[in-house]
């Protein structure tokens, strides 16, 4: 008979391979990158803000990029440590190039002054636009602009965004 220690180192064993075996292959043929080299400008009630390689959080990248054909995800951040996030989501098809609007949850805009802040400025329903003019195996790039607003009332205006990354 076993002992508890050993049945235990088993279990965790059968857990952890159990998790690889129930990943599934994501191959859709579209880019998928933790980070891409390209940048994201935008002004900030008024402020210019640009992506940075050598702020705060560069070792995950100026931009960090995730996509799958129906979901796209663009964080970057400033070398103050603010922080812009737009999240892209198509309801029905694979995304393509055309605009995306909040209207119906399609498009999400976050604004943070600081990326470990507890104060997040969200796009709400209606607030905020996002044009993709390339999407293909090596870049994305567009334009976005959007109205967060924070749980505290507060609001950031980001407008005049672009992006342009080479995957």
């Amino acid at each position: 008979m076993l002992n508890s220690n050993v049945k235990c180192f088993i279990g965790c064993v059968l857990i952890v391979l159990f998790s690889f075996s129930a990943c599934k292959n994501d191959d859709d043929g579209l880019p998928n990158q933790d980070a891409g080299k390209g940048e994201v400008t935008a002004t900030v009630n008024g402020d210019a803000w640009e992506s940075s390689p050598d702020g705060p959080h560069s070792p995950v990248g100026a931009v960090g990029l995730q996509n799958t054909s129906m979901n796209i995800v663009i964080q970057a951040y400033e070398e103050d440590g603010s922080y812009i996030a737009l999240n892209i989501t198509s309801l029905s098809d694979a995304l393509t190039t055309g605009t995306y609007t909040s209207d119906n949850g399609e498009f999400q805009g976050q604004y943070k002054s600081d990326f470990m802040d507890q104060e997040a400025f969200l796009s709400l329903l209606g607030n905020g636009t996002l044009t993709f003019t390339t999407i293909s195996d090596n870049k994305i790039s567009g334009t976005f602009s959007f109205t967060g607003v924070s749980g505290t009332g507060g609001s950031r205006t980001v407008s005049g965004g672009s992006f342009d990354i080479d995957l």
